[in-house]
């Protein structure tokens, strides 16, 4: 960390990054060797606080065998609004989940315009358990099944029109893809 922060007070153009999952977990969740914990890079001590996913017969094995990896899209804005919370803004997670990566890369901002075909509404506040049912991806290996967060995707629209019935949105108990 300092030697980005060294390399911005120079003005470099310098991006860091960190996997949502390393804002909780650190290497003493290695100590039982749960293959689910297995990432590369790895999890550090608490003071140095990659994502892969991998299917399940890559995960299902003794510790050393056992593949890198772990599904994060599904769980990151929830990771990283519960690990976050009171030390950071809604508004600066969001900026780093969505404009940061396409200022990097150059990517234009997207706008919310009538006609939008995608769209994920979040929840900040949902108080919630992940479980499998939860994960929409094939593959399931993560270390936060049964964990308990702040805030989750309360609906997502894609590939259709998205609208507004009087400015407000339909509740929804649970993630759906539209």
């Amino acid at each position: 960390m300092e030697l980005i922060r060294q390399a911005k007070a120079r003005k470099l153009k310098v991006t860091a990054s960190v996997a949502a999952h390393n804002l909780l977990l650190d290497d003493g969740c290695l100590r039982g060797f749960e293959t689910c914990y297995k990432v590369m890079p790895p999890l550090r001590d608490s003071e140095h606080i990659d994502a892969c996913p991998e299917d399940r017969e890559h995960k299902v094995l003794e510790f050393g065998p056992a593949a890198f990896g772990i599904i994060g899209l599904e769980t990151a804005f929830a990771v990283a609004n519960t690990a976050l919370k009171g030390s950071t803004s809604l508004r600066r997670i969001i900026e780093r989940l969505t404009h940061g990566p396409r200022a990097v890369l150059g990517v234009p901002t997207v706008h919310i315009t009538e006609g939008a075909t995608e769209l994920t509404l979040f929840d900040p506040e949902a108080d919630w358990t992940c479980t499998e049912e939860d994960l929409p991806s094939r593959s399931h290996n993560t270390p936060f099944l049964g964990q308990r967060f702040t805030g989750r995707p309360a609906r997502h629209r894609g590939q259709r029109n998205v609208k507004a019935r009087s400015g407000v949105w339909p509740k929804c108990t649970r993630p759906k893809v539209c």
